[in-house]
């Protein structure tokens, strides 16, 4: 495996863990209420951990896949003409 896939794929897994980690958290706050999280955080780490989990799976594949063909996209709208 060559250093530059290696790189992106270190990149992309850390990239959808601290993403998924972030919105999953932010999601689980807005579902439960911000009174209960505080009231009982173990209840808030159980579901947020169980949301985090199933975004992650969906993310990570996603980005390996999908930034690619992003990256290619982005550069070539910016490609001189």
């Amino acid at each position: 495996m060559s250093t530059a896939l290696k790189i992106r794929l270190a990149f992309s897994g850390l990239l959808t863990v601290v993403m998924t980690a972030i919105v999953s958290g932010i999601s689980t706050v807005r579902v439960l209420g911000p009174a209960d999280v505080v009231a009982d955080p173990a209840s808030f780490f159980n579901a947020w951990a169980h949301a985090w989990f199933y975004s992650w799976i969906v993310a990570a594949p996603t980005v390996y896949f999908v930034a690619p063909w992003a990256r290619g996209k982005v550069e070539a709208w910016f490609a001189p003409k």
